[in-house]
């Protein structure tokens, strides 16, 4: 187990990463294209127009979702998940599950009955929480429902979030995708969310401190489970090591509001559920820097489960290091 934090040099620049790129094209010639699918195609029949979509997709880009299959299916095979798929069919569930990522989004911009159905379990930790007058850390793990359905699910429910976000997020991280491209997810998503806090990589300390505040209101804040900082925490996770950034387990020991770990994904019911576990107990440290050792450590394990059942719905593959945790 590692109690320092590593260096992490991932995306800690706050600058686009290029004028235009090839994918940012794609996604001008496709958004009408799922725009006309997310309207007008009943979301329960989703998942099978997906998969039809990926298939294609996959000879125009496979050494992108190639990449990341291998990636799932050595661990697949190394971790005893519940699912060995080839590298091929994990590329296309991939690709099919960030298609209808995009697909949930763009119904919220739909000008008649945008929600779709996200079942939200373990409300009642979110009730508790903010019962203590702390506030609440939802701390969601990055698979691909996830960056829209947790949203949807908890403001369905009369749970008002400030989230946690960046200049990247959306499409892209070039200057034509921040400008043309992730607004349109952004504006989707603020349907459903009460504050969008946007972090600064370079200086990230005003928007913790704008969190900070609202958990001292006893508001519910969003924090996605990511590796980007400038130093992350790291954890044992099968026979790797699980890189995490830091910032929202030091905002639960430092304010001790409640840090609830969430996972939103596309159940083997084909329902899109959001589970809201139980809190991750920081309350025996008299320290920060242990208790948020410990926050990673037991996150890790919560991950554990959710990612034998559905490795091709996480997006955080390169958190994971090939290498032991230092000592």
């Amino acid at each position: 187990m590692s109690a320092d934090p590593a260096n992490n040099p991932e995306r800690l620049h706050d600058k686009p990463t290029g004028l235009i790129s090839i994918s940012d094209i794609g996604v001008v010639i496709g958004l009408p294209i799922l725009t006309t699918i997310s309207w007008l195609v009943p979301a329960s029949c989703w998942p099978g127009v997906c998969r039809f979509i990926s298939g294609l997709a996959m000879a125009f880009q496979p050494d992108r979702w190639g990449e990341r299959a291998k990636i799932i299916e050595n661990w697949a095979h190394g971790a005893e998940s519940d699912e060995k798929p080839s590298a091929r069919a994990l590329a296309r569930a991939a690709m099919a599950v960030e298609i209808e990522r995009s697909l949930l989004m763009l119904r919220l911009h739909r000008p008649f009955k945008r929600w779709c159905d996200v079942t939200l379990v373990g409300a009642e930790h979110i009730d508790a929480a903010l019962a203590k007058g702390k506030g609440a850390i939802i701390w969601d793990s990055h698979f691909a429902l996830a960056t829209t359905g947790t949203k949807i699910a908890l403001s369905r429910s009369g749970y008002g979030l400030h989230h946690l976000s960046n200049i990247y997020h959306g499409y892209s991280s070039t200057s034509f995708g921040i400008r043309a491209l992730n607004p349109i997810w952004v504006a989707a998503e603020m349907k459903a969310i009460a504050e969008r806090v946007v972090v600064a990589y370079v200086n990230p300390r005003p928007a913790l401190d704008a969190l900070r505040a609202r958990l001292e209101e006893n508001s519910i804040v969003s924090i996605v489970v990511r590796s980007e900082a400038s130093r992350v925490v790291t954890t044992p996770f099968f026979d790797v090591t699980l890189a995490l950034a830091p910032g929202a387990p030091v905002l639960a020991a430092k304010t001790a509001a409640q840090l609830l770990p969430v996972f939103t994904v596309r159940d083997k019911s084909g329902k899109v559920v959001t589970t809201v576990e139980a809190p991750i107990d920081l309350s025996g440290y008299e320290e920060n820097r242990p208790a948020v050792q410990a926050a990673v450590d037991a996150y890790a394990k919560r991950l554990e489960p959710w990612l034998r059942q559905y490795p091709d719905q996480w997006l955080s593959w390169g958190q994971l290091i090939q290498r032991k945790p230092r000592t």
